[in-house]
């Protein structure tokens, strides 16, 4: 569920982009293969979006404990983006959760300016987050 302030820049049927300021939430939704963990996609995530950056800085991925029909894990990077406009240092907050059952998945990612304090972010990441995480129980 998009909190206030957000607009929807881009959407698909598995695809979803919203905009804040200079922050954006991007989710996307799909299946895995059996076995694949939340930390395995979040890995992968992460990584193909580090192919669109340099000067890369990754954190250690995490799981966290949602539910146990569920396995999710949380990761971090940093990296420079460069474009027609010039380059920007942005931040990348990715949280992947597969339903262990069918596969079912999403990967929800925070990007924001690295200059700008994630914490102006946080509140409604989690919301869209937890949003993502309680459909996704439902089953």
């Amino acid at each position: 569920t998009p909190r206030e302030g957000w607009t929807v820049l881009k959407q698909e049927a598995d695809f979803l982009v919203l905009g804040k300021g200079g922050a954006f939430f991007m989710t996307e939704t799909g299946k895995t293969a059996p076995g694949t963990t939340g930390t395995q996609l979040v890995d992968s995530y992460l990584a193909s979006q580090a192919k669109q950056l340099t000067n890369v800085k990754k954190g250690t991925t995490s799981t966290v404990d949602v539910d146990p029909s569920l396995s999710v894990a949380k990761g971090l990077q940093v990296g420079t983006a460069t474009g027609a406009n010039g380059s920007s240092t942005l931040g990348f907050g990715a949280v992947a959760s597969i339903r262990t059952a069918d596969g079912v998945a999403f990967v929800g990612t925070l990007v924001w300016p690295a200059a700008e304090d994630v914490a102006t972010y946080n509140a409604d990441y989690t919301a869209m987050v937890s949003s993502l995480l309680a459909a996704q129980l439902k089953k």
